[in-house]
C-alpha cells in the first residue's frame, strides 16, 4: 500500500516550478564549416562540476537539455585541432553559436589513445583498443569488461541490469537472439567497438511513434569486408580427450555468415552456443511454447560453477546462420542447428523438507545418462524501412531425447527410463504499412505442437496409491500431448502531438488434447490401470481482445499507459472420468510506467500493474500423473486465477565520461489466487501433490543494485552490487496451514585490471545466502561465498600463462562443510609472423574430487554434491583468419 501511494505522489505530484533549459546552436569554423563530433560541457560555476553534456551531429548542431538549478553557467566546446572557446551565459534556454579557430599542435612524440567511451545522441561506443589486454581472443572477453554491461554464465548481455533486445554485427541481426556462437567466436582483433544503442526501437517505422526502454549491442567491425572466426583441434589425457572447434565467418554490407562445427568430450556445454538470449518480445504465445517435459528424471540441479569440471559428454553440433540483402530493402535469414550431445552426470543430492512441526531427510546418490538430439531450422524474411515493415518466420524444431537414470534413495537402489521426444512448427507475420496518416500493424502466430513422452520407474513408487499394494515391481507413466495455437491482432499506430495511440484488436485459440495412462506388468503383458490413474483431457480456450496504448513524450519525460480488455472463454473436459469447467470472464488488466531523464546522466523511473493470471492446462488434470518417481499430482480443482498487483521504481546513473554506471531497483508484488497447493511428504521424501480451492494471498519484492566505474589511466574496472530477494506464501504441508517465508542475498564484487603490460588480473566475490522461515521456525542460512581469480602473465612476445583459481566456502545451515579450491593453467604461444597459436591446458591441478553447493526452494533445502572430472591435460592448435 505504501509502495502504492509513493508511486500515485510520484506521479500526480506537480511539477517543479522551473521548466527545463535547452542550451542549442552550432559548433563551426570561423568560415562557417560545421565542425562534426566537438565535445561540449555545461559546467556549473560554483563547483566546476559538468551538469550536461553532448556532441555536435554532422551538421555542426547540437541541444542539450539541463535541470541544474542555478543562475548562470559556463559552456565550453573543445575538439581535437582548435582552439578552446567557453562562454559565460545565464541558465535559460537560449540559441549559441560557436566558432573555433585552428589550432596547430606541434609535438615531438604523439601517442594517441582513443575515448575508452564515448557518446552520440543514444549510442555510446565503447573502444574495443581500450579495454583490450594481450590474452584477449574473442569479442566476449571485451564485453565482459565494459562499464555499465555485465554477461552472465549462459552468455545473456545485460545493460544497466536489463537484457539486451538485438545483438547486431554491423547493423544486421544474423543470428535473431543466439548471438553467443557470434560472441564467444568472433575475434577481438576484426572489432573496432561495441556500440550500446539505449532506448532502441527495432521496427524503424515506430522509431518516432513507439519508444522503448530496451538497448541492443552493436559489433562494429574494421574493415567493410571481414573474414573471421578459427579452427581449434585439441587432444589430452585422462582419460582420452579431444576438443574441436571450426567456426568460419564472412561479413560484407550485403551478406552475413557463420557456420561452425564443434565437438568436444572435456565438459563444454555447445548447447549454450545455439540457446536463446534475446529479451526481444514477439508475438506469441502468453506461456513459454518452448520444449516442456510433463514426465522427467529428478535432475542433478546445474550447478552455478563452469561445466568443464563436472559434465562428462560427447558432443556434437553443426550450425549454419546466413544473411542476404535483397533487392526493394528485403533481407533473407536463414538459421539451422544440430546437437547430438550424451552427457553424464554424477553426484549426490541431500533434501531437506521442512514441514513446521518436523523435518524429513532424503539422501539421493544419482547416475543420469543423457541423450539429447535435436534439429532446429528458421528462414526470416524481413523488410524493415522508414516506410515499410514484413516480417516473416517460419520455424521447425524436433527433439528425439531419452534419458536414463541409476539411483540409491536412502540406500535404496532404483532404476529409471525417460523418452521425452517434441515436435513443433510455427509461423509468425508481421506487417505494418501506411494508411493516410496512421499506421496499420497486422500480427499472426500460429503453431503445432505434438509431445509424446513416457516414464518407467523400477521398482514403481506409489505403490498403494496407485495398486492399492505394498510394492510393485515397475511402472510406467506415458503422456501423448498434441497442441494448436493461433493468435491474430490488427493494431492502428497514430502520432498527435506529443502522444502515440496504438488501439488494438485481436483474438487468441488455444486447443490441447492430453492423454495419459499407467502401465503395469502383468506376467507377459502390459495392464493398463483405469479411473483415477489415467486422464482424457480436452482444453479450449478462446480469448477476444482489445486494448488501447497511449505514450506520452516530450523532452525528458516519458509516460505510457497500457490498457487491454479481454474476454477469456474456457472450455475443459475429461468424458472418462466425467469431470469438466466451462469459466467465462471478462478481465482488465491496466499497467503505466513513467521515466523521467533528470539530466544527460541520471534518469528514474516508476511502474505500476494489474494481472489477472489463469492456469495452464499443465495446472489442471483429474486423474494423477507420475511427474518423477517421487512426485505424483492430482489437480481435480477450479481452473486457477491469480491476481496480481505489482509496483516498481529505480534510478539509473551513466556517466560516460566519468565512465561510471549504477542503477538501483526495487519490485514488490501482493498477489491472491483461488486455489492452495497441498504437499504431502512421506517419511521416504516422496511428494504428493494435490490442490483445494482454497483462497490464499503470497507477497514479496525484489531489490537489485549495481555500481561500476572504469578508470582509463590504469585500465581497471571496479563494479559491485547486491540482490535481496524475499517472498511470503501459505501452503498446505502434510494437511496444516502453512506460512512459508524465503530469503535470499547475493552481493557481489567484481575487479579487472589490465595496467601492466606483463601481468593481468581478474576477480570477483559473491556471497549466496538463503533462508527459510516453515510456520514461524526460522531455520538458520545456508551460505556459500565464491572467489575467482585469473591471473594472465605475459612474459615474452608471443607467450600467455593463465592461472585460473576458484575458491569455494560452504556453511549449510550451520553445518560447516570443507572448503574447497581448484586450480586450472594455460600456456599459449603465438608463432611469429603466422596465425598458429599453440595451447597446453592442465586442469584441475589440484585433482579436486567432490564439490557441493546448495539452493532452496519453497519450504525444502537442496545440498548437492557432484563427482568432478579429474585431473587433465589438453594441447591444441589454433588457426585464426
Amino acid at each position: 500500500m505504501r509502495l502504492g501511494l509513493l508511486f500515485i505522489f510520484l506521479v500526480w505530484a506537480p511539477a517543479p516550478s522551473w521548466a527545463q533549459v535547452i542550451f542549442s546552436g552550432q559548433v563551426q569554423q570561423v568560415d562557417g564549416e560545421a565542425i562534426p563530433g566537438a565535445s561540449i560541457t555545461i559546467h556549473d560555476l560554483q563547483s566546476s562540476k559538468i551538469v550536461a553534456f553532448g556532441i555536435s551531429e554532422k551538421s555542426g548542431a547540437y541541444s542539450i537539455p539541463c535541470n541544474e538549478r542555478v543562475d548562470s553557467v559556463l559552456i565550453r566546446v573543445r575538439t581535437l585541432g582548435y582552439t578552446l572557446q567557453e562562454k559565460r551565459v545565464a541558465n535559460i534556454s537560449q540559441v549559441t553559436i560557436f566558432r573555433l579557430s585552428e589550432e596547430s599542435i606541434a609535438l615531438r612524440e604523439v601517442a594517441v589513445r582513443p575515448d575508452p567511451i564515448t557518446r552520440h545522441g543514444d549510442t555510446l561506443s565503447y573502444s574495443v583498443d581500450a579495454f583490450k589486454s594481450k590474452g584477449d581472443r574473442v569479442i566476449s572477453d571485451i564485453v565482459g569488461k565494459l562499464p555499465g554491461v555485465e554477461v552472465r554464465g549462459d552468455g545473456q548481455i545485460l545493460y544497466q541490469g536489463n537484457p539486451i533486445n538485438k545483438y547486431y554485427i554491423d547493423g544486421l541481426d544474423l543470428l535473431g537472439g543466439k548471438y553467443k556462437l557470434a560472441n564467444d567466436n568472433l575475434a577481438v582483433d576484426a572489432v573496432t567497438s561495441v556500440e550500446v544503442l539505449e532506448n532502441h526501437q527495432p521496427i524503424q517505422m515506430l522509431d518516432s511513434l513507439v519508444f522503448s526502454d530496451k538497448a541492443a549491442i552493436n559489433i562494429r567491425l574494421k574493415r567493410k569486408v571481414t573474414t573471421s572466426g578459427s579452427a581449434q583441434v585439441g587432444a589430452g589425457v585422462a582419460p582420452m580427450l579431444w576438443n574441436a572447434n571450426v567456426t568460419p565467418m564472412l561479413f560484407t554490407k550485403d551478406n552475413q555468415f557463420i557456420g561452425s562445427y564443434q565437438s568436444n568430450n572435456i565438459g563444454a556445454d555447445v548447447a549454450g552456443q545455439i540457446k536463446m538470449l534475446s529479451s526481444m518480445s514477439t508475438m506469441g504465445r502468453e506461456n513459454d511454447d518452448s520444449k516442456t517435459d510433463r514426465v522427467q528424471l529428478v535432475p542433478i540441479a546445474t550447478p552455478s560453477f563452469s561445466n568443464t569440471r563436472w559434465l562428462n559428454n560427447h558432443a556434437h553440433l553443426g550450425s549454419l546462420n546466413y544473411l542476404k540483402k535483397m533487392g526493394r530493402d528485403y533481407q533473407i535469414r536463414i538459421n539451422s542447428s544440430y546437437l547430438n550431445d550424451v552427457q553424464k552426470q554424477r553426484g549426490n543430492t541431500e533434501t531437506v523438507y521442512y514441514t513446521g512441526a518436523d523435518t524429513v531427510a532424503l539422501f539421493e546418490e544419482k547416475y543420469n545418462r543423457l541423450y539429447n538430439e535435436s534439429l532446429e531450422v528458421t528462414v526470416n524474411l524481413e523488410r524493415n524501412t522508414k516506410n515499410k515493415y514484413l516480417k516473416n518466420v517460419l520455424a521447425g524444431k524436433g527433439y528425439w531425447d531419452k534419458q536414463t537414470g541409476m539411483l540409491s534413495r536412502n540406500q535404496v537402489p532404483l532404476e529409471q527410463m525417460l523418452r521425452n521426444p517434441y515436435f513443433t512448427i510455427s509461423n509468425t507475420l508481421s506487417n505494418i504499412f501506411k494508411v493516410g496518416k496512421q499506421l496499420l500493424t497486422f500480427e499472426s502466430y500460429t503453431s503445432l505442437n505434438r509431445l509424446p513422452q513416457s516414464l518407467a520407474v523400477t521398482p514403481g513408487p506409489f505403490s498403494n496409491l496407485i495398486a492399492h499394494t505394498e510394492s510393485l515391481e515397475s511402472i510406467k507413466q506415458h503422456v501423448n500431448q498434441r497442441a494448436f495455437y493461433t493468435n491474430n491482432a490488427l493494431s492502428f499506430t497514430r502520432g498527435v502531438g506529443f502522444f502515440t495511440f496504438i488501439p488494438k484488436i485481436g483474438l487468441q485459440m488455444e486447443h490441447q488434447k492430453m492423454n495419459s495412462n499407467f502401465e503395469l506388468p502383468h506376467g507377459e503383458e502390459e495392464v493398463v490401470l483405469g479411473q483415477k490413474l489415467e486422464n482424457d483431457l480436452n482444453w479450449l480456450k478462446m480469448k477476444p481482445y482489445g486494448e488501447l496504448k497511449i505514450q506520452w513524450k516530450k523532452e525528458s519525460w516519458r509516460l505510457a499507459l497500457d490498457s487491454p480488455i479481454s474476454y477469456n472463454i474456457f472450455k475443459i473436459e475429461d468424458k472418462a472420468l466425467g469431470r469438466n469447467e466451462n469459466l467465462n470472464k471478462l478481465v482488465f488488466e491496466p499497467r503505466f510506467t513513467l521515466r523521467y531523464e533528470l539530466n544527460s546522466f541520471l534518469a528514474v523511473h516508476a511502474a505500476m500493474g494489474f494481472k489477472n493470471q489463469f492456469g495452464e492446462m499443465e495446472d489442471i488434470h483429474y486423474g494423477y500423473l507420475l511427474k518423477n518417481y517421487r512426485n505424483i499430482q492430482l489437480r481435480d480443482v477450479p481452473l486457477q486465477q491469480s491476481r496480481v498487483w505489482s509496483g516498481s521504481t529505480g534510478v539509473q546513473y551513466r556517466n560516460p565520461l566519468s565512465a561510471i554506471f549504477g542503477n538501483v531497483s526495487v519490485l514488490g508484488n501482493y498477489g491472491s489466487r483461488n486455489l492452495m497447493y497441498g504437499s504431502t511428504v512421506s517419511d521416504e521424501g516422496s511428494i504428493a501433490y494435490t490442490a483445494q480451492a482454497l483462497e490464499n494471498t503470497t507477497y514479496g519484492g525484489l531489490l537489485t543494485s549495481n555500481l561500476g566505474k572504469y578508470f582509463a589511466d590504469i585500465k581497471t574496472n571496479i563494479a559491485a552490487g547486491a540482490s535481496l530477494n524475499w517472498n511470503t506464501s501459505q501452503q498446505l504441508i502434510n494437511g496444516a496451514l502453512t506460512q512459508v517465508v524465503n530469503r535470499s542475498t547475493s552481493p557481489f564484487v567484481r575487479i579487472n585490471t589490465n595496467f601492466n603490460k606483463l601481468i593481468d588480473f581478474d576477480y570477483s566475490y559473491k556471497l549466496n545466502a538463503f533462508g527459510n522461515s516453515v510456520a514461524g521456525n526460522k531455520y538458520k542460512a545456508t551460505v556459500q561465498q565464491i572467489d575467482n581469480l585469473k591471473i594472465s602473465i605475459y612474459p615474452f612476445t608471443g607467450a600467455y600463462i593463465i592461472i585460473q583459481n576458484d575458491y569455494y566456502r560452504n556453511n549449510f545451515g550451520g553445518s560447516t562443510q570443507r572448503n574447497q579450491i581448484f586450480t586450472d593453467v594455460a600456456l599459449r604461444y603465438k608463432i611469429a609472423n603466422s596465425r598458429l597459436e599453440l595451447q597446453l591446458n592442465w586442469n584441475n591441478v589440484w585433482n579436486t574430487t567432490l564439490l557441493s553447493t546448495m539452493s532452496t526452494n519453497s519450504f525444502s533445502y537442496l545440498r548437492s554434491e557432484y563427482f568432478l572430472r579429474p585431473t587433465q591435460v589438453l594441447a591444441s592448435v589454433k588457426f585464426g583468419w
